[in-house]
Protein backbone atom coordinates (compact mmCIF):
# COMPACT_ATOMS: atom_id res chain seq x y z
CA UNK A 1 0.00 0.00 0.00
CA UNK A 2 0.93 3.65 -0.14
CA UNK A 3 1.38 6.60 1.92
CA UNK A 4 -1.35 9.04 2.68
CA UNK A 5 -1.05 12.76 4.18
CA UNK A 6 -3.51 13.93 6.71
CA UNK A 7 -4.06 17.73 6.50
CA UNK A 8 -5.76 18.67 9.65
CA UNK A 9 -5.33 20.99 12.34
CA UNK A 10 -2.28 20.48 13.70
CA UNK A 11 -1.76 22.77 16.27
CA UNK A 12 -0.89 21.88 20.39
CA UNK A 13 -3.88 23.13 22.31
CA UNK A 14 -6.71 20.79 21.98
CA UNK A 15 -7.34 17.53 23.15
CA UNK A 16 -9.98 16.20 20.75
CA UNK A 17 -7.78 17.61 17.83
CA UNK A 18 -4.84 15.52 18.70
CA UNK A 19 -6.65 12.74 19.59
CA UNK A 20 -8.78 12.44 16.07
CA UNK A 21 -5.29 13.21 14.35
CA UNK A 22 -4.05 9.77 15.87
CA UNK A 23 -7.16 7.82 15.68
CA UNK A 24 -7.23 8.74 11.80
CA UNK A 25 -3.81 7.53 11.42
CA UNK A 26 -3.94 4.76 13.48
CA UNK A 27 -6.85 3.63 11.18
CA UNK A 28 -4.96 4.25 8.31
CA UNK A 29 -2.11 2.28 9.14
CA UNK A 30 -4.29 -0.66 10.52
CA UNK A 31 -5.38 -0.81 6.70
CA UNK A 32 -1.85 -0.64 5.40
CA UNK A 33 -1.06 2.46 4.91
CA UNK A 34 2.09 4.64 5.49
CA UNK A 35 0.71 7.73 6.97
CA UNK A 36 2.08 11.14 7.84
CA UNK A 37 0.28 14.15 8.75
CA UNK A 38 1.30 17.22 7.20
CA UNK A 39 2.53 20.22 9.16
CA UNK A 40 -0.11 22.96 8.05
CA UNK A 41 1.43 26.34 8.35
CA UNK A 42 -1.40 28.39 7.19
CA UNK A 43 -2.14 31.45 9.15
CA UNK A 44 -4.58 31.16 11.99
CA UNK A 45 -7.58 33.75 11.25
CA UNK A 46 -6.73 36.93 13.36
CA UNK A 47 -10.14 38.79 12.46
CA UNK A 48 -11.55 37.55 15.93
CA UNK A 49 -8.71 39.77 17.83
CA UNK A 50 -9.16 42.54 15.13
CA UNK A 51 -13.08 42.26 16.21
CA UNK A 52 -12.08 41.98 20.21
CA UNK A 53 -9.80 45.43 19.66
CA UNK A 54 -12.51 46.91 18.12
CA UNK A 55 -15.35 45.98 21.06
CA UNK A 56 -12.82 46.91 23.75
CA UNK A 57 -12.84 50.85 22.62
CA UNK A 58 -16.31 50.52 22.71
CA UNK A 59 -16.41 50.04 26.59
CA UNK A 60 -16.51 52.26 29.35
CA UNK A 61 -13.98 52.57 31.85
CA UNK A 62 -14.65 50.07 34.26
CA UNK A 63 -15.45 47.86 31.72
CA UNK A 64 -12.25 48.25 30.20
CA UNK A 65 -10.36 48.60 33.64
CA UNK A 66 -11.74 44.94 33.83
CA UNK A 67 -10.60 43.45 30.58
CA UNK A 68 -7.03 45.06 31.23
CA UNK A 69 -6.84 43.12 35.15
CA UNK A 70 -8.51 39.62 33.06
CA UNK A 71 -6.02 39.47 30.53
CA UNK A 72 -3.19 40.83 32.73
CA UNK A 73 -3.62 37.92 35.31
CA UNK A 74 -4.47 35.38 32.09
CA UNK A 75 -0.57 36.44 30.64
CA UNK A 76 0.85 36.50 34.40
CA UNK A 77 -0.71 33.16 35.83
CA UNK A 78 -2.26 31.33 33.13
CA UNK A 79 0.77 31.88 30.73
CA UNK A 80 2.71 29.22 32.94
CA UNK A 81 -0.04 26.55 32.46
CA UNK A 82 -0.92 27.10 29.13
CA UNK A 83 2.86 26.94 28.27
CA UNK A 84 2.79 23.28 30.39
CA UNK A 85 -0.18 22.41 28.23
CA UNK A 86 0.75 22.92 24.91
CA UNK A 87 4.07 21.08 25.88
CA UNK A 88 2.15 18.26 27.27
CA UNK A 89 0.38 18.41 23.51
CA UNK A 90 3.96 18.69 22.08
CA UNK A 91 5.13 15.27 23.91
CA UNK A 92 2.35 13.51 22.78
CA UNK A 93 2.70 14.36 18.88
CA UNK A 94 6.31 13.92 18.89
CA UNK A 95 5.61 10.46 20.59
CA UNK A 96 2.09 8.84 18.50
CA UNK A 97 1.86 11.22 15.67
CA UNK A 98 3.85 10.92 12.47
CA UNK A 99 4.76 14.23 11.47
CA UNK A 100 6.14 15.55 8.26
CA UNK A 101 9.20 17.13 8.15
CA UNK A 102 8.15 20.24 5.75
CA UNK A 103 5.18 22.45 5.94
CA UNK A 104 2.71 23.13 3.42
CA UNK A 105 1.01 26.57 3.04
CA UNK A 106 -0.99 28.49 0.58
CA UNK A 107 1.99 30.13 -0.94
CA UNK A 108 4.32 26.93 -0.43
CA UNK A 109 4.12 23.03 -1.78
CA UNK A 110 6.53 21.12 -1.93
CA UNK A 111 7.03 20.27 -6.05
CA UNK A 112 7.68 16.47 -5.33
CA UNK A 113 4.66 16.56 -2.91
CA UNK A 114 1.97 14.22 -5.46
CA UNK A 115 5.05 12.01 -5.84
CA UNK A 116 5.69 11.34 -2.30
CA UNK A 117 1.64 11.12 -1.32
CA UNK A 118 -1.04 8.48 -2.99
CA UNK A 119 -4.15 10.15 -1.36
CA UNK A 120 -4.65 12.84 0.81
CA UNK A 121 -7.10 13.33 3.83
CA UNK A 122 -8.49 16.16 5.07
CA UNK A 123 -10.13 16.26 8.57
CA UNK A 124 -11.55 14.58 11.08
CA UNK A 125 -12.06 17.90 12.68
CA UNK A 126 -13.53 21.05 12.01
CA UNK A 127 -11.03 21.85 9.06
CA UNK A 128 -13.68 23.80 7.03
CA UNK A 129 -14.37 26.57 9.88
CA UNK A 130 -13.82 29.61 8.30
CA UNK A 131 -13.02 31.14 11.61
CA UNK A 132 -10.15 29.43 11.51
CA UNK A 133 -8.26 29.64 8.66
CA UNK A 134 -10.04 32.10 6.87
CA UNK A 135 -11.50 29.73 4.23
CA UNK A 136 -8.14 28.27 3.24
CA UNK A 137 -7.71 25.54 -0.08
CA UNK A 138 -5.19 23.62 1.98
CA UNK A 139 -8.10 22.34 4.21
CA UNK A 140 -9.81 21.11 0.65
CA UNK A 141 -6.59 19.69 -0.43
CA UNK A 142 -6.82 22.12 -3.97
CA UNK A 143 -3.26 21.32 -4.01
CA UNK A 144 -3.73 17.66 -5.43
CA UNK A 145 -5.88 16.10 -8.42
CA UNK A 146 -9.07 15.08 -7.50
CA UNK A 147 -8.61 11.84 -7.57
CA UNK A 148 -6.62 11.55 -4.41
CA UNK A 149 -8.65 13.97 -2.34
CA UNK A 150 -10.36 11.82 0.71
CA UNK A 151 -12.64 13.85 2.97
CA UNK A 152 -13.05 11.96 6.23
CA UNK A 153 -15.50 13.22 8.60
CA UNK A 154 -14.64 17.05 8.55
CA UNK A 155 -16.97 19.50 10.25
CA UNK A 156 -17.74 23.14 9.07
CA UNK A 157 -17.96 23.82 13.00
CA UNK A 158 -20.65 26.75 12.52
CA UNK A 159 -24.66 26.84 11.32
CA UNK A 160 -23.81 28.97 8.71
CA UNK A 161 -20.83 29.69 5.75
CA UNK A 162 -20.24 33.24 5.86
CA UNK A 163 -21.16 34.23 2.02
CA UNK A 164 -17.81 35.56 1.36
CA UNK A 165 -16.80 32.01 1.25
CA UNK A 166 -19.74 30.21 0.01
CA UNK A 167 -18.72 29.98 -3.53
CA UNK A 168 -15.11 28.93 -3.08
CA UNK A 169 -16.30 26.08 -0.74
CA UNK A 170 -19.06 25.16 -3.18
CA UNK A 171 -16.37 24.40 -5.99
CA UNK A 172 -13.89 22.94 -3.50
CA UNK A 173 -16.29 20.59 -2.36
CA UNK A 174 -17.20 19.59 -5.50
CA UNK A 175 -13.68 18.50 -6.44
CA UNK A 176 -13.17 16.33 -3.80
CA UNK A 177 -14.11 12.87 -5.18
CA UNK A 178 -14.58 10.64 -1.97
CA UNK A 179 -16.43 13.18 0.61
CA UNK A 180 -18.01 12.26 3.90
CA UNK A 181 -18.67 14.88 6.35
CA UNK A 182 -20.31 15.41 9.89
CA UNK A 183 -23.10 18.08 8.40
CA UNK A 184 -25.27 18.15 5.67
Amino acid sequence: MGKIGIVTLNGYFNYGNRLQNYALQEILRELGFEVETLINNTKINDENNLNEKSKISKKNINRLYNIIVSKLWRYLYLNKINHQRIQIFKNFSLQYIFESNFCISEDSIPEDLMEQYEFFVTGSDQVWNPNYRKGSPIEFLTFAPPEKRIAYAPSFGVSKIPSKYIDNYSKWLSEISNLSVREE
